[in-house]
């Protein structure tokens, strides 16, 4: 069940990245292909709904996108949702400065693909 995430660490995502660590929970729910024909559309969309829910409140809130793992800029070497999300990512750090936000200061937001809310938290960067 293969979506070119990098899920093994070569791919098109950086692994343990945000789209790698959802191509491994998708991967997980097809591993029992009759439970995933009868449950798994259903999980992959509440998955993508949570993931896109998370994504928009780290856009209100101003939040960095927590395990992007690569540049907030885009880069053509991973695929394309990956770009847009380092898009989205240079995009809350723009917006913040133009806030006069603390540059040393960045608040995250836990994406968990889990079906859970995301949690907010102040941490400094180094």
């Amino acid at each position: 069940f293969g979506f070119g995430f990098g899920a093994e660490g070569g791919g098109t995502v950086p692994y343990g990245s945000v789209l790698s660590r959802m191509s491994m929970e998708i991967e997980e729910l097809a591993a029992d292909p009759i439970q995933f024909q009868k449950y798994g559309p259903t999980m992959v969309v509440e998955l993508w709904r949570s993931t896109l829910h998370d994504l928009r409140k780290a856009w209100e809130h101003k939040c960095d996108i927590e395990n992007l793992l690569s540049e907030p800029r885009p880069d053509p070497r991973f695929c394309i949702i990956h770009q847009k999300l380092q898009a989205l990512q240079n995009c809350i750090i723009n917006a913040r400065s133009r806030a006069g936000g603390d540059s040393n200061e960045t608040k995250t937001t836990h994406l968990q693909f889990t079906g859970k809310k995301g949690v907010e938290s102040d941490e400094e960067s180094e």
